[in-house]
């Protein structure tokens, strides 16, 4: 049985998450939940209150992909928005021409020098629903623990899903596999990546614990 994470994105400019050619990855910005996920563990993104708390995305994890292989020289994600490092005598640099972020955020993204190790962790996808702008607060009429614990969610806060949460987590995320399928992208970021708001601020993050699922979702 897996975990659920899930947090309140104040940025959706198409870099964290990252969909393209199939697959959604988390290389920038999260870096608890990237440290802690592992296989089949599902992330959920909800918008911060300025994008109306809006579900944004979910994704069921297939490989984690670990201390900064991410951006070996010839990794096949080397062309993707979110491969914004390079290696450079032994650490991790920020990447002439990468479209998001700026040296200044290497630490809080991948770590300081000499401890890359997990929190340069990248969490790719196959399965997975972007929403985008074409997503929608539906989720609070039938879930009223995730409505109020999204509702409540500040920045730095971290939570424990009850059994309740973390059953209506599950049931949101196979609806939202049934419904729209296994890979789908509905709408475009709300954000364009020039002037967009500061992606690294999260309003806040929650930790789902060990042994939430009532059963492993498809």
């Amino acid at each position: 049985m897996g975990n659920i994470y899930f947090d309140k994105m104040t940025t959706d400019c198409g870099a964290a998450p990252c969909v393209d050619k199939g697959k959604l990855s988390l290389a920038i910005c999260k870096p608890s939940i990237r440290k802690k996920a592992k296989e089949a563990d599902i992330v959920f993104g909800f918008g911060c209150q300025a994008l109306g708390e809006k579900l944004i995305y979910v994704a069921r994890i297939a490989k984690v992909i670990e201390d900064g292989r991410y951006y070996d020289g010839g990794s096949p994600y080397a062309g993707r928005i979110d491969c914004i490092y390079r290696w450079q005598d032994g650490e991790l640099v920020f990447r002439r021409g990468a479209k998001v972020h700026g040296p200044e955020d290497r630490d809080h993204d991948v770590g300081p020098a000499a401890k890359h190790t997990r929190n340069a962790n990248v969490l790719v996808a196959d399965k997975f629903v972007y929403f985008g702008k074409a997503g929608t607060d539906e989720y609070k009429k039938t879930c009223p623990h995730l409505k109020r614990s999204i509702e409540r969610l500040t920045q730095g806060h971290r939570i424990n899903h009850r059994p309740e949460l973390a059953r209506e987590l599950s049931a949101l995320y196979r609806d939202c596999i049934a419904k729209h399928g296994a890979h789908k992208i509905l709408g475009r970021p709300h954000h364009p990546l020039k002037n967009r708001p500061p992606c690294h601020e999260s309003e806040g993050e929650a930790v789902c614990i060990r042994g939430t699922h009532s059963r492993s979702p498809a």
